[in-house]
């Protein structure tokens, strides 16, 4: 059993046994299940064909039905189904309704049933899933952090499939189902013949390796020909000297038991393995040209011998296991299965089956024909992939792939249009191998260049991303309007890997040629581009007034979707140059605005900046959540740009103690190889946060100087946003001399441009000349600005200084202050930091209860989570809540969990209760405005 740190858990433990394993997958949902715990857990169940998984989930799932107020979906990958847009969600949760999202209507859909009590969710067969379906599955593992959801999913780790190992890594445990142990075969050998097996019989069914299904399939060849004998009333025994091949396998055991079959039986089985998935009877009958009164005999014998499921009252019926499903295949001759596929596809459209499953079956039955494929095939190919397009990319790109088979010279536009499914789709890494490919085979390089770029830019793979773009501008060819954007895209690239300053200075001798000859895109491109430069040079004001520039231009079709990536910025120019107060609002606004155009891939650089500006108010509960959503959603899109969100996550981590999860976190980015957006090191930034508290001083000192090195070279914002970290560093590690170094860098900045960030330099300057007044005018004006944390630092330098002063009063009334702040954030370090420090000073402050924050109980709600649970309380479901707030559903959830938490109650519907008992006793703390609302 493997726990991921990723996920929920860090430990690692052998192969445990059968026994072993059920009662692990019991311990871990059997909470959930039984609604004990408010938040969920995802488990992966890995092993091979026969060994037991679909009895151990059936049989959880029908446990779990037991429960009175558990939700129980189940559903099971299917292979003609792994190339339909969410097929296996349907099965879940229904069809979404006219022309919503499937995954965002299944998601709503799986929220809402959470907020009535524990829900599980049971997959088998995950290797078969659709590509559509698994992302979905992907958001439930991760949604199972926070919400009362347990994810049950259940596969083979062959054949190996990207997609699935992507959501696979995401699950809190994995577990690899044992063999049966020698008693367990034992118990079952006596249950299949109803009497115990000789001890020679026993050893002979070693040969299964403790298989559950080759156990059955060896006992029925054994009892089909005649090998096994009664010796007693109560013993059954082999033969003679017959035995069973040691090296004997599951397939050709199966395919020799089917092979004895009777005709009827045969064909029968035949079709229900062509047509794959479960089927209504009479859709069998069809099929067949028969009845279903006729095949029903047939279908008795099949069903009493466990080769397929059917039930009367559903009339639905099935191959019993996927091993025999793929056993009747094999046996049958391949024009017969061809023709099959065909009439199964016929019978399928008719019925108004989805374009994806007929041209599925089509393919099949074009396979290994001697004759060109009909056009019929890369028609309904062609009418499966529109219908997978907007909604499920990677499901498209799979279609794609097939075009060039079947299509002949309809297949030219297939080659660009997979690329870009594939970059929708997130899968980056894919996205630029088919690219670089086919641009190989000289296929449409204009857009095959174009999704290349894109990729590596999304992906942040910069120096690709550079040589590619170096390659093209090298060509003499290109159009000037082609060659103009190219060299905007070479400048941007630039200042994203950090090289902010040269390409500012390119851009800036251009820009007149541009606005002269009314190049409105490219202009507005260059001014997106300057204003990046410009706030990290810590002029945010006129950052400001850039972005609105180029947002004020008059663009084409293709400038205003390229603009869309303008949205991002405004929130970060001004939380730098006017505080929180604005920066909140422009969150709110370009939130807004992306939604009207239209611009859903956004989101995570919304979550980004939304989770930037809570963490400099020292929200820091809701810096958490944006953070949390917007990673898993850069995740989806494969987006590489993840570096500030993960050093301030762990950051916040460390500054709460929980020095193994900032670690694995920090740790996980480094192995990923991602670049640091604008050069900013924030990952490095929070390891120094560790070193800090790691009780090595002479490591910590040498760690911090590099990082000041690195960043004075990336620009006064970074600088100013860490220099009272590296300042307090030199002070509490006795190195004065770089609290000075600090000091004198960040007192020759220019910071009339951002002024919210102005106070750091007063800060600064106080705590290395020890000026009590001044870090008190530091304190003073962060607060006016909103930045609380930084408001927190400032009056932790004013009382250390106050007590070397030996004002002792004065410096416990700044303790008390900067304290109150530390445990509203809950930043366990900095207290106990700060209580160190002036204990050393000779300060006693004696009992303080009255600043210690309720850390349960609606006083511990902060204005997020009050406002949140507010809406809650009126019955929103967390998309409705999102839209309200302009979040994203998956931030509230992460609140929702808070709230369940420090509420101690398990479900939306207390949190109403506790609501409507009181309301009037229950206000947010102090310190954050709510959100606004619509």
């Amino acid at each position: 059993m493997e726990r991921h740190p990723g996920s929920q858990g860090a430990v690692a433990d052998c192969s445990p046994s059968r026994a072993a394993t059920e009662t692990s997958l019991r311990d871990l949902l059997d909470p959930v299940v039984r609604g004990s715990s408010p938040r969920g857990q995802s488990v992966a169940v890995i092993g091979p064909a026969g060994i037991g998984k679909t009895h151990l989930t059936a049989a959880y799932a029908e446990w779990a039905r037991s429960i009175t107020d558990c939700h129980v979906l189940t559903a099971r990958g299917d292979p003609l189904h792994n190339r339909s847009g969410y097929a296996l969600v349907g099965d879940l949760v229904g069809a979404a309704p006219g022309h919503d999202d499937p995954a965002e209507f299944a998601f709503a859909r799986i929220d809402r049933l959470c907020s009535s009590g524990p829900v599980l969710v049971c997959v088998d067969d995950l290797h078969q899933v659709d590509g559509a379906s698994l992302r979905v599955l992907r958001r439930l593992v991760w949604a199972a952090r926070d919400l009362p959801l347990a994810v049950l999913l259940v596969g083979r780790a062959h054949p190996v499939r990207d997609q699935v190992d992507a959501l696979l890594i995401q699950t809190a445990t994995r577990i690899h189902l044992a063999a049966m142990a020698a008693p367990d075969v034992f118990e079952l050998t006596h249950a299949v013949l109803g009497r115990r097996p000789s001890p020679r019989l026993t050893h002979a069914l070693r040969a299964a390796g403790g298989n559950p299904l080759f156990v059955k399939e060896l006992l029925r060849a054994l009892r089909s020909a005649r090998l096994l004998h009664q010796v007693s009333d109560d013993e059954v025994d082999l033969v003679g000297d017959h035995g069973v091949a040691v090296g004997a396998e599951l397939g050709p055991l199966v395919r020799e038991s089917l092979s004895d079959l009777d005709d009827s039986a045969l064909e029968l089985l035949g079709v229900l393995a062509v047509r794959a998935a479960p089927a209504p009877l009479g859709e069998i009958a069809e099929i067949m040209y028969t009845t279903g009164d006729a095949l029903r005999p047939t279908l008795d014998h099949l069903r009493d011998s466990g080769l397929v499921t059917y039930s009367p009252t559903e009339q639905i019926v099935a191959v019993g296991h996927d091993v025999y499903r793929d056993g009747a295949y094999q046996l049958m001759y391949a024009p017969t299965r061809r023709a099959l596929h065909r009439r199964v596809a016929a019978v399928l459209d008719d019925k108004g089956s989805s374009a994806a499953v007929v041209a599925e079956h089509l393919m099949r039955a074009a396979d290994g024909a001697d004759s060109p494929p009909d056009q019929t095939v890369a028609r309904v190919l062609w009418q499966a992939i529109g219908e997978s397009r907007d909604f499920a990319p990677s499901v498209a790109a799979e279609l794609l792939a097939e075009v060039p088979i079947y299509a002949g010279d309809e297949s030219a536009p297939a080659a660009s249009e997979q690329a870009r499914a594939l970059l929708s789709a997130g899968q980056v890494r894919e996205a630029v191998e088919f690219a670089r490919a086919e641009l190989a085979n000289g296929t449409d390089p204009e857009a095959l260049f174009e999704v290349l770029l894109r990729s590596q830019i999304d992906g942040g793979q910069t120096t690709d991303a550079l040589r590619t773009l170096s390659e093209l501008l090298a060509s003499p060819h290109l159009e000037p309007e082609l060659r103009r954007e190219l060299e905007q895209t070479h400048a941007w690239v630039r200042i994203l890997a950090g090289d902010w300053r040269d390409a500012a200075a390119e851009i800036t001798a251009t820009l007149p040629a541009l606005i002269e000859n009314d190049h409105r895109d490219a202009q507005s491109r260059a001014l997106t581009s300057l204003s990046c430069a410009a706030h990290l040079d810590g002029r945010s004001l006129e950052a400001v007034a850039l972005i609105e520039e180029s947002f004020a231009l008059d663009l084409g079709d293709q400038g205003r979707r390229e603009r869309t990536t303008a949205l991002i910025w405004p929130p970060l120019f001004e939380l730098y140059a006017h505080g929180v107060a604005s920066a909140r609002q422009s969150v709110q606004d370009v939130r807004v605005r992306a939604q009207e155009s239209g611009s859903g891939w956004l989101s995570p650089y919304h979550c980004f900046v939304a989770a930037g500006t809570a963490f400099t108010a020292g929200d820091w509960n809701h810096a958490v959540a944006e953070y949390t959503a917007g990673l898993e959603l850069a995740e989806e899109t494969g987006s590489g740009w993840v570096s500030i969100a993960v050093g301030q996550l762990a950051y916040i981590e460390a500054h709460r103690g929980r020095f193994r999860e900032a670690q694995d976190r920090l740790r996980e980015f480094s192995s990923r190889r991602l670049p640091l957006q604008f050069g900013m090191d924030d990952p490095g930034w929070a390891n120094l946060a560790i070193l800090e508290v790691a009780g090595n001083p002479a490591a910590t000192l040498a760690y911090a100087r590099a990082f000041w090195t690195a960043a004075r070279a990336s620009g006064a914002a970074w600088m100013l946003q860490v220099a009272p970290d590296v300042a307090r560093i030199g002070l509490v590690c006795r190195d004065h001399r770089l609290t000075v170094q600090v000091a004198d860098a960040v007192s020759g900045l220019d910071t009339s441009g951002c002024r919210a960030v102005a106070p750091n330099v007063d800060l600064v300057v106080g705590m290395s000349t020890g000026d009590v007044d001044l870090i008190e005018t530091a304190a003073r004006r962060a607060a006016e600005f909103e930045y609380t944390m930084t408001a927190a630092a400032a009056l932790e330098e004013a009382a250390c200084a106050a007590a070397v002063d030996r004002q002792l009063a004065r410096a416990r009334g700044h303790a008390d202050e900067a304290l109150a702040i530390y445990q509203q954030a809950g930043a366990s370090t900095d207290c106990d930091r700060l209580l160190s420090r002036i204990r050393e000073l000779g300060v006693r402050r004696g009992p303080r209860q009255k600043h210690s924050p309720a850390h349960s109980g609606p006083a511990s709600l902060t204005a997020a989570e009050m406002r949140v649970a507010q809406l809650v309380r009126d019955g929103l479901t967390n998309p409705e809540i999102g839209a309200r707030l302009y979040l994203s559903p998956r931030t509230v959830q992460v609140h929702v969990s808070h709230i369940l938490g420090k509420l101690g109650v398990r479900s939306r519907v207390e949190v109403a209760t506790v609501f409507t008992a009181a309301p009037h006793e229950y206000a947010p703390h102090p310190g954050n405005a709510a959100f606004p609302r619509r």
